[in-house]
């Protein structure tokens, strides 16, 4: 399996030139994603063509299933998060729960990221450097 899953968020960057070589490189080493993330993807698309490109794009990757298990560790998250004081969003937290689960690294272009790395430990790497 890789160690790479990737999130929405980089994929939503795709049209920039140093985000496409990363991402293409991070597939080319077998990159995968979950159902999170091709559900979020699918549900943006703005025309038939549009969705039938999305699922093309998914049909040749690995898609971990978002199970018991992740829903499980989303609810350890959020009692991580709470003691922090801090707050994520729902399919980031799951992303990440699925992610840590499988030992991948999460590659992001979302700073819910850095809260779920330094709060509950999981691994991610912005797609390009973070935006200043």
């Amino acid at each position: 399996m890789s160690r790479w899953l990737l999130d929405t968020s980089a994929l939503a960057q795709r049209s920039d030139p140093e985000v496409h070589r990363r991402l293409t490189a991070c597939i080319e080493e077998g990159a995968a994603v979950c159902d999170m993330v091709v559900a979020e993807s699918l549900i943006r698309a703005r025309s038939p063509d549009d969705l039938a490109a999305r699922r093309r794009f998914f049909a040749v990757m690995d898609v971990l299933a978002v199970d018991s298990p992740v829903w499980n560790a989303v609810g350890v998250f959020a009692d991580r998060l709470a003691a922090a004081g801090a707050t994520v969003a729902t399919g980031d937290a799951v992303i990440a729960a699925c992610a840590a689960l499988n030992e991948m690294t999460v590659i992001h272009f979302d700073t819910d990221y850095e809260v779920l790395g330094e709060v509950c430990e999981v691994a991610h790497e912005w797609v390009i450097p973070r935006p200043t």
